[in-house]
């Protein structure tokens, strides 16, 4: 197990936490562009007395100086930020929650958050993931001036109601990726997805620019000190369960000290190895996915979220990740050896699948598909 913490709690007071799983709604619905997400940016100007008479000519100006700003921070930083603009984007996906826990009743700065092991449907995963690798282009241009400028442009014609999927489709091709745009699909399935992408990353960089914040030091700043002593305790707590073997009561535990650290990756992969253990692999699947997409070059987390889908029978899915996984977690040598030996395994599954299926009475296996 990873490190964690040892505290009071009673179980009659952790049996208040409802019964997981809860289905969620798929990502690409109508209201996926929710008030959560389409924020039409605030600029101020205070003191400095400036009226414009025509508002898209200074708007124009502006990203081109927001651009100019944003592009000479150094790359390390403008990629420390593109993980924090990640992580505020999949943040009402993945995390929260529209009930109040007691816990966020009792403690004002905890948000009503996803705490609950809530499954996530292959259809929706598989969204998220679309949805991930359009987010992660920003990281991989973060310091062009070309692209970032028309990131800008793209999200300021969204928020106007301005016509802009076409800009948006020709900014993923200008950035070199080959496999998002045939993944899209249709207009209505992938404009939300386009949409959240280009005004949560121009809102974002704005703020960046405009209002010198630390997005990431913003992010850490959410848990106040008692939270975080009360998070560490219930996660020692759910380390002891788990070593005892006792996998649905460490399952309440780690739950509690979530509702405490949400951005805690340990947690949602401590919890997915509980649910790994107990055959719940819907579960272990979504917790392996909020603990990668909060701290995506943790190698422990790509594994337990590739064994879920290998468990789910999803074997291809489940190599193709692992296959990802190696390429961000290339700086661990310790966690690496473990996904190579997973992605070993995983191929044997596969082709052990494949002889099994080719060995098989053709009409049997016809009849037996019906």
């Amino acid at each position: 197990m990873d490190d964690f913490a040892e505290g009071g709690l009673s179980l009659a007071d952790d049996i208040l936490l409802e019964d997981y799983p809860y289905e969620d709604d798929c990502i690409c619905t109508p209201d996926f562009t929710t008030d959560d997400y389409v924020r039409v940016t605030q600029l101020y100007y205070e003191g400095v007395g400036m009226q414009y008479k025509d508002y898209a000519q200074s708007e124009k100006n502006l990203e081109y100086d927001i651009c100019n700003i944003w592009c000479s921070k150094p790359l390390s930083i403008l990629q420390d930020y593109c993980d924090a603009i990640k992580l505020y984007i999949f943040w009402p996906l993945l995390f929260q929650h529209q009930h109040s826990s007691i816990i966020s009743r009792l403690h004002p700065c905890v948000e009503a958050i996803r705490s609950r092991a809530a499954e996530i449907s292959l259809k929706k995963l598989q969204h998220l993931e679309l949805m991930e690798d359009i987010v992660d282009l920003a990281k991989k241009v973060a310091n062009d001036s070309f692209l970032i400028e028309g990131l800008l442009k793209i999200g300021y014609k969204i928020e106007n109601k301005i016509l802009a999927m076409e800009d948006a489709l020709n900014w993923i091709k200008y950035t070199g990726d080959v496999t998002i745009l045939p993944k899209l699909g249709s207009v209505d399935s992938g404009w939300p997805m386009l949409s959240i992408f280009f005004t949560e990353y121009k809102y974002h960089i704005t703020r960046v620019v405009t209002e010198n914040c630390n997005l990431l030091e913003e992010f850490r700043r959410h848990s106040c000190m008692q939270c975080v002593k009360q998070g560490e305790l219930m996660k020692m707590r759910g380390n002891e369960e788990f070593a005892k073997e006792k996998f649905e009561i460490a399952v309440i535990y780690y739950t509690r000290a979530i509702e405490y650290r949400p951005e805690n990756h340990l947690l949602y992969g401590n919890r997915a190895l509980c649910f790994l253990r107990m055959g719940q692999f819907r579960n272990a699947l979504s917790d392996g996915k909020r603990a990668i997409v909060l701290k995506n070059t943790w190698p422990k987390g790509h594994y337990r979220y590739c064994d879920a889908l290998s468990m789910l029978g999803e074997y291809d899915w489940a190599l193709q990740a692992n296959i990802k996984a190696q390429k961000l977690c290339k700086n661990d040598p310790e966690g690496i050896k473990d996904l190579i030996q997973q992605h070993i395994k995983l191929q044997k599954q596969i082709e052990d699948l494949q002889g099994r299926t080719s060995n098989r009475n053709p009409i049997k296996a016809f009849y037996e598909s019906r």
